[in-house]
């Protein structure tokens, strides 16, 4: 599963070796990456508030390509298990909840107070 940094950052070519190399097992089709939606919906306002609009498309054409990178829904089953995941921007707690609803292998972050917080595994 990919935060929505590690997925910006796929989409601008500069990820680290580590979780460069998920994205381009992904890209062969080896793995599967799994996106949640409210991460796409962060980096939707973050191009907008940016004038990086065409990026936009740029992330839907990469969805598109790559049949191994999968949105991930918000829903009703993510949005239960949000109360228990004790972090304190709810954007982190809903991509971790939607992390432990799938039983994904991995988190794709950088983000600090998820690294710190190991409640779900991650790799940058």
């Amino acid at each position: 599963m990919a935060d929505t940094h590690a997925f910006a950052s796929y989409l601008m070519d500069t990820l680290p070796s580590k979780a460069d190399k998920i994205f381009k097992e992904s890209e062969t089709e080896e793995c599967k990456i799994l996106v949640p939606s409210i991460a796409l919906a962060e980096l939707i306002y973050v191009f907008e508030k940016t004038d990086k609009t065409s990026k936009i498309w740029d992330m839907f054409d990469k969805l598109d390509v790559n049949p191994s990178i999968k949105v991930q829904p918000l829903d009703e089953e993510v949005l239960k298990l949000v109360p228990d995941v004790k972090l304190k921007e709810l954007h982190d707690r809903i991509i971790v909840a939607t992390c432990i609803l799938v039983k994904a292998k991995q988190l794709i972050t950088k983000d600090e107070e998820i690294v710190k917080a190991e409640i779900v595994s991650t790799v940058w």
